[in-house]
């Protein structure tokens, strides 16, 4: 990790997280969102999306066989 930062530096990346704390919370998101999915499951998709840049995780699908599948026609 950088042990040289500028305190301007850290100025900016403060300023980012904050924008992005805001635009998530703009989503209202309710808290209970993931309840009824399994702890372990959250973890997993925690875990591959901190490894991704904000970019793709657009585009990515939920791993697995716990896709979202299409409603029934009537």
């Amino acid at each position: 990790m950088r042990q040289d930062w500028e305190p301007e530096d850290l100025t900016e990346v403060w300023t980012l997280l904050e924008d992005d704390m805001k635009r998530v919370r703009r989503l209202e998101l309710p808290a209970d969102l993931f309840s009824d999915v399994p702890e372990k499951l959250v973890d997993a998709w925690r875990a591959r999306a901190s490894k991704e840049y904000p970019a793709n995780l657009e585009r990515m699908k939920p791993p697995g066989p716990h896709r979202a599948q299409p409603a029934p026609l009537p």
